[in-house]
């Protein structure tokens, strides 16, 4: 009962926001809703967690529109009272802030020019820090380099707290198994339907294993949302013009066990494994719109029994054509298609 008390005495901070008392009232509803629900399945969890009657549900309805409900002022409130109840991040004198967008494919591609200039500028400079670092040394870097290098002053912030990033302990678990267990660890994913290569690292920075990650073939990615051209930072490739072959796997992108990326192209992964290596071909199409395509080998990275890693560009079937069995299949049975995501990964050279 404490912890309510200290609760609604925060939410009593918002009130300006309300022209209305009943409206101020319904909103704490809201919070409180938010706050207990066990599901994300919209406004039936809050009816459900409050115990309240059906009806409840048209009048949570009529809130998220009622012009009572002030969202500037809300807005001012909520980050007024933020600055008071907990202690504000910053990187020198500047204030860190961490919104979560608006999950829909295209609000990346309708960011403002002025902040999409702002992210690049930042992107930029982390990535020159790292640069100047390998090249020249720490005493080569400017105090306001030191400091985006340094974790303490500037943390790696997790990126998806549904994945692996919100569970780093479990992740932990994991990977000391393996570790105690002395296994060379190769670890397949592509739920991101984006093509990437990493080292898995314990949270000391003990390398145990590497990931190897498919792109999906039909199924957007990062491209969808207008971040299709962030590989190449993600990854440190970007840097190649500056520090040569030397940038490619050495952990200089903005991830740092991320050795390779390509969040625009649309294909699959082909595996070879033998007890001397194991080898991933990331094979991309030319199109999946068309009956006709070519499919082309953009990386090929292999990790060695010993551990050693080699990468190499290859295009061996780039001037080969194929049939798209999937573009058929959707041309003949639309709704069937959208059932067999998978179908390309049956495709052979």
């Amino acid at each position: 009962m404490k912890l309510w008390i200290q609760w609604l005495q925060s939410v009593r901070c918002l009130r300006p926001a309300c022209t209305r008392s009943l409206t101020f009232l319904w909103m704490t509803l809201v919070l409180m809703g938010l706050c207990c629900r066990s599901d994300n399945l919209g406004v039936t969890s809050f009816v459900r967690v409050l115990n309240l009657r059906g009806d409840a549900y048209h009048r949570f309805l009529h809130l998220f529109h009622s012009k009572a409900l002030n969202l500037d002022v809300l807005t001012s409130c909520w980050v007024r009272l933020c600055m008071v109840l907990f202690r504000p991040f910053e990187v020198g004198q500047r204030l860190v802030c961490i919104a979560d967008g608006i999950k829909a494919p295209k609000e990346g591609k309708r960011m403002p020019p002025a902040n999409q200039l702002a992210v690049q500028t930042a992107i930029g400079d982390y990535l020159t820090a790292k640069a100047t670092r390998v090249a020249a040394g720490t005493g080569a870097l400017t105090p306001t380099q030191t400091g985006l290098l340094n974790a303490s002053v500037n943390p790696r912030l997790p990126y998806n707290l549904d994945s692996w990033d919100g569970y780093p302990i479990n992740c932990e678990v994991v990977l000391q198994t393996a570790k105690t267990l002395g296994k060379k660890l190769v670890v397949l994913s592509g739920d991101s339907h984006n093509a990437w290569f990493n080292n898995l690292t314990l949270l000391d920075g003990t390398k145990v294993g590497v990931e190897f990650a498919t792109s999906s073939v039909t199924a957007p990615g990062f491209e969808s949302a207008g971040l299709g051209g962030l590989a190449s930072s993600l990854d440190g490739s970007a840097l190649v013009p500056k520090l040569g072959n030397a940038a490619i796997g050495a952990g200089l992108g903005l991830i740092d066990d991320l050795n390779y990326s390509d969040t625009i192209q649309r294909g699959y992964l082909l595996m070879t494994i033998t007890a001397d290596a194991v080898k991933g071909e990331y094979v991309f199409m030319s199109t999946i719109k068309s009956s006709t395509y070519t499919a082309a080998t953009g990386k090929t990275i292999t990790v060695a029994a010993s551990g050693g890693v080699t990468y190499a560009c290859v295009s061996a079937f780039a001037t080969r054509p194929h049939t798209n069995r999937f573009a058929s299949l959707q041309a003949r049975n639309p709704i069937e298609c959208g059932r067999v995501d998978n179908a390309f990964k049956t495709e052979t050279a």
